[in-house]
């Protein structure tokens, strides 16, 4: 028996084809007497044993938090069979298969995306989880208040914002503005000290 068109001969009517790689099966048989039988074509032996290569996948924006929603690629590549035309990527550690590299994110929440990627021999392949953080609710401001609390004031005075943030918090740095966002700054409290009028218009992201 030949399984490549006689350029091999073996003795059994089977052959195991382990090594990855793309065979193309011509079958042949030959009797006792040397007479050789036609080729027949036994179609293609595709073996792929390797798993997809998942890099660390990217989003859109790029932020710790977003106030939008977010994208994420699943980056996998796969050299050989190449990656599942269906159901051939996951983003939420196997739950739910699907058959696009990107997913979005539009609830309000904290996500841990663990990708994985399956190539046309079922081959998993697993990368770094990457973390997706939403929030699109405005912080709340609860209290402003001054010191001295007098309408007019001979000494300096300084301006107190109390505010919250349920789900990412009050930015660590320029959180607060009290001149209607023209200026930033970190602290919740400003000293006016200089003689005037002030209008004071506090905003907190």
């Amino acid at each position: 028996y030949s399984f490549n068109g006689g350029s091999n001969w073996q003795k059994g009517n089977s052959k195991t084809y382990s090594s990855e790689g793309t065979y193309t099966v011509t079958a042949q048989a030959k009797d006792k007497a040397g007479n050789k039988s036609a080729t027949v074509s036994g179609g293609t032996v595709k073996i792929d044993k390797t798993a997809p290569v998942v890099s660390t996948p990217t989003k859109s924006p790029n932020t710790e938090w977003s106030n939008t929603n977010v994208t994420v690629t699943n980056n996998a590549t796969d050299a050989l069979s190449g990656i599942a035309s269906s159901k051939g990527y996951y983003f939420d550690n196997g739950s739910s298969w699907q058959n696009e590299k990107t997913k979005t994110y539009s609830t309000e929440g904290t996500y841990t995306v663990t990708p994985k990627a399956k190539d046309k021999a079922t081959n998993i392949g697993a990368g770094t989880a990457i973390s997706v953080k939403i929030d699109k609710t405005v912080p709340t401001i609860s209290k402003i208040e001054k010191a001295p609390s007098s309408e007019w004031s001979k000494t300096d005075v300084k301006v107190t914002v109390t505010a919250s943030d349920a789900l990412s918090g009050i930015a660590t740095s320029s959180g607060y503005s009290f001149d209607n966002g023209t200026d930033w700054q970190t602290n919740n409290y400003k000293t006016y000290s200089a003689e005037g009028t002030y209008t004071v218009t506090s905003i907190v992201k």
